[in-house]
């Protein structure tokens, strides 16, 4: 049984190295041009969720947002170039309807109709569990956005 438990042990760590660590570190020390656009959603983000005391796990939920838009980054070069600062500031904003008091208007009015639309996408309908919340209209909402 022992085993077992290490093993499970050493798999929480790998995956938090993975998922939490390396973005943060990223995140911390590799200093990202963004547009301005990005950096008005960022503050935005950051401040709605500040004002919520939010959190992700035991960390400050901008550590969530900054592995979403690491991310991001990784694979911005599959969206079309005149596309992706919208792509990234929604990245930064995707939780603060569902989750900061946040309306699409608010979001439409600071940041612009895509980004609005985009991050309204992305927002879970309500329900009990995740299947209920990220339904099918869910994935229509993020599939139909760029079609």
């Amino acid at each position: 049984m022992g085993k077992v438990d290490d093993i499970q042990k050493m798999k929480k760590i790998k995956i938090w190295l993975k998922w939490i660590f390396i973005p943060l570190i990223y995140s911390i020390f590799h200093k990202i041009d963004m547009s301005d656009i990005e950096k008005k959603a960022k503050e935005f983000a950051l401040k709605s969720h500040r004002k919520t005391n939010h959190k992700y796990d035991i960390f400050p939920y901008k550590l969530h947002l900054n592995i979403v838009v690491w991310f991001a980054r990784k694979y911005i070069y599959l969206i079309p170039i005149d596309k992706r600062n919208n792509v990234l500031a929604a990245c930064w904003c995707h939780d603060t309807i569902e989750d900061c008091r946040v309306t699409y208007n608010d979001i439409k009015n600071t940041l612009g109709d895509d980004v609005a639309n985009i991050v309204y996408a992305l927002t879970n309908d309500k329900g009990k569990n995740r299947k209920e919340r990220a339904g099918d209209n869910y994935y229509k909402g993020i599939s139909i956005w760029y079609l």
